[in-house]
């Protein structure tokens, strides 16, 4: 039975592809799950954006008067067109999002929040994919962190 696997398991991944009903991957392979992207997105945030889409102003802290905070997403080998989707985070509640088109000619985009004094604390932006799949993440600070990220942590108490 043992040498017949090697026969049998590509019939049974074949099997499990074909039984959902639609081709899993316009490209032939069985599953999406066995396609890994060729490409890589980074994303920074800083105070504004160049017209040649150079991030200016680049940090992880802000000082609480900041206006604006920019988020720049670079793909990079990027073959085909990519939309993703900037989504901030203040202290964990979602405050807005944007999609961006990055294609080989230009891998480079960026979006914009308003940051009034009265929001500052912890913040982060998540750079997604169409299925939620964050892509990369950039945790920043407006003014002072969040009450929750100053907290020293308390050990947990022993256990009986």
């Amino acid at each position: 039975m043992l040498r017949r696997w090697p026969v049998l398991l590509p019939v049974l991944l074949w099997c499990v592809a074909a039984s959902a009903g639609e081709p899993a991957n316009p490209t032939g392979a069985l599953s999406d799950w066995l396609s890994i992207p060729g490409f890589t997105i980074e994303a920074a945030v800083g105070t504004g954006v160049k017209d040649s889409g150079e991030l200016e102003g680049q940090a992880t802290r802000f000082p609480e008067n900041v206006g604006a905070v920019f988020c720049r997403v670079d793909g990079i080998g990027l073959e085909d067109p990519q939309t993703v989707t900037v989504v901030w985070f203040r202290e964990g509640d979602e405050r807005s999002r944007a999609k961006l088109m990055l294609t080989k000619a230009k891998p480079r985009a960026s979006a914009m929040m308003q940051i009034p004094a009265a929001q500052a604390g912890s913040w982060r932006v998540e750079v997604q994919n169409d299925s939620g799949q964050a892509l990369a993440l950039v945790p920043f600070v407006v003014g002072k962190p969040s009450a929750t990220d100053e907290a020293p942590r308390k050990p947990a108490p022993p256990h009986p």
